[in-house]
């Protein structure tokens, strides 16, 4: 009896765990690999719109992987909102939440490289932080390329 509650308990998890990875919303099933590209989206990004066409994105169970969304390569304007949680007072659960509404931003996509867009901390000098504890620092939507740090767009939120 243990034996089937752990193998139950076992594909439960699996299945959970499969869940949390990354969504699809293809915005065209007839692009080829070498003319589309898939982004990643945080969570705590809500597109709303993707060239001026409204979009409801498929989001991941729970809230938790990314928002992948595969659009065409070239040019693409978003907008959307922005609700991230800057931080949490350990001792009250008091949480800080920077919101933005109607959020614009363009970027000019590239086929074969991966993208993540999402909002982190960036610098006097306009660089991503490697943390989020610093003088200076503002909360910025980014667009990484091949990497969490490697930023090639970035937006400061109030900017």
């Amino acid at each position: 009896m243990k034996k089937v509650s752990l193998i139950v308990v076992f594909i439960a998890l699996a299945c959970f765990l499969l869940s949390c990875g990354t969504t699809k919303n293809v915005f065209d099933e007839t692009l080829t690999e070498e003319k589309a590209v898939t982004i990643k989206i945080d969570p705590s990004i809500k597109m709303k719109s993707y060239n001026g066409i409204d979009i409801k994105l498929k989001e991941p169970f729970l809230g938790m992987g990314y928002i992948g969304y595969t659009i065409p390569v070239g040019n693409a304007s978003f907008v959307a909102d922005l609700e991230i949680v800057a931080s949490t007072n350990a001792l009250t659960g008091q949480k800080h939440i920077i919101r933005a509404r109607d959020f614009e931003f363009s970027f000019k996509f590239e086929p074969g490289k991966d993208y993540l867009i999402r909002c982190w901390y960036t610098d006097e000098d306009g660089k991503v932080a490697v943390s989020n504890v610093g003088r200076g620092l503002r909360m910025s939507l980014i667009i990484c390329e091949d990497g969490f740090y490697n930023a090639v767009y970035i937006k400061r939120l109030g900017s």
